[in-house]
């Protein structure tokens, strides 16, 4: 009988060791705060999930582990499988990825990832961090840096206006003055030069009021006001398009509290998405080339509100987009000529004044935005 023995006790120590530093990394993995998934980095399904998680995404462990990550993440799956693809073999660590929740949900993640090796597997360990909230302040200090840079220019280019405008203002006042009574007609054209002028000088106000940064109170404002100041700045490339505006306000609506510069901005920003549409679907001048705003009172829950209508002909927004559109650097146009904030700012300002942002479109049909707006909200002035 022959009989050999190998040492192995240092063979057991590191599968002791091991065995502890897996179960060291499971306790950890199911209880701390943060949302973490364990990845097949072949397959791209879900191996676990800890319970931040579970709370997270509204699904069980169960749930979630019967789902790839492509469930969960909206982006196209080639995009998906080619950045877990980098995540594996360039070592990369760091995504901004648009996840869904089981409530529908959209919500902007930051995701750490790395290939480790558990239980003689290599999977991706993700942590995963909810920065929607982040996403959308720090648009909204891109949209203010953009304005004050607005705003300075258009100080200057108001200040150069004004002063000459003023001018003609006044010759064509004192032509007007100084011309016989026989001369009616002359004295006509003087009157169309001055009301030229003062309609340049209201444009240059109402710009610079539009693009003036600061941090504006809330006050009482009537939203005639508002649409009107909007419909200055706007209604010239409206014409310019082709674009039949119709508009109807009435002059009895009550007054609201808000911030009327924000107010502003996210009606133009509404109407030059309803321009972008109807452009779209009626390169030139078409009948049905029309836009429509209009303002209405309504009560719900014993609350009073204002609901601005704004709706197009356009082309619709296709169903697969819908669920998107607020979302921040989402765009279906060209990203030469849009940054995909508009909506999602104009959302987060609409919820900064206890409102409502909705619409109703169909690919095809006429798109209708609606802006709820309370009228007694909380704020104290």
């Amino acid at each position: 009988m022959i009989e050999s023995a190998r040492d192995i006790t240092d063979i057991m120590k590191m599968k002791s060791a091991l065995q502890e530093s897996e179960a060291r990394f499971r306790l950890m993995f199911q209880r701390h705060n943060a949302v973490m998934l364990l990845i097949d980095p072949e397959s791209g399904m879900i191996v676990d999930a800890n319970q931040a998680a579970e709370k997270f995404y509204g699904y069980s462990r169960t749930a979630l582990c019967a789902r790839g990550i492509q469930d969960i993440n909206i982006l196209p799956p080639d995009e998906i499988a080619a950045e877990r693809q980098r995540a594996i073999t360039e070592k990369r660590n760091h995504f901004i990825f648009p996840h869904q929740l089981a409530i529908g949900d959209i919500r902007t993640v930051e995701v750490f990832s790395s290939p480790i090796e558990v239980e003689q597997k290599k999977l991706l360990f993700s942590i995963i961090n909810d920065v929607t909230r982040r996403i959308q302040l720090e648009a909204h200090l891109r949209q203010e840096q953009k304005l004050e840079s607005i705003g300075t220019l258009a100080s200057g280019v108001a200040h150069e206006i004004n002063n000459p405008i003023m001018g003609v203002m006044n010759y064509a006042q004192l032509i007007s003055q100084r011309l016989e009574p026989e001369q009616e007609q002359l004295r006509e054209y003087a009157g169309e030069i001055k009301h030229e002028t003062e309609r340049v000088a209201e444009i240059a106000r109402n710009l610079l009021a539009f693009a003036r940064h600061e941090n504006q109170a809330h006050s009482l404002t009537r939203m005639t006001d508002i649409m009107n100041s909007t419909l200055t700045l706007i209604r010239t490339v409206i014409k310019r398009d082709q674009i039949t505006l119709n508009v109807d306000i009435p002059d009895d609506l009550p007054q609201i509290k808000c911030r009327a510069q924000q107010i502003q901005q996210v009606l133009m920003n509404l109407l030059t998405n309803a321009r972008d549409a109807l452009n779209q679907r009626y390169p030139k001048y078409d009948a049905n080339k029309i836009a429509t705003v209009t303002v209405h009172p309504f009560e719900e829950e014993g609350q009073r509100w204002l609901r601005i209508t704004v709706e197009d002909h356009g082309v619709g927004i296709p169903a697969e987009i819908r669920e998107r559109i607020f979302d921040p650097f989402y765009t279906s146009k060209d990203r030469a000529l849009s940054t995909g904030l508009g909506l999602s700012i104009s959302l987060g300002i609409v919820q900064d004044h206890n409102g409502k942002l909705t619409f109703e479109s169909e690919e095809g049909q006429p798109t209708r935005f609606y802006l709820d707006l309370p009228v007694d909200s909380d704020w104290k002035l």
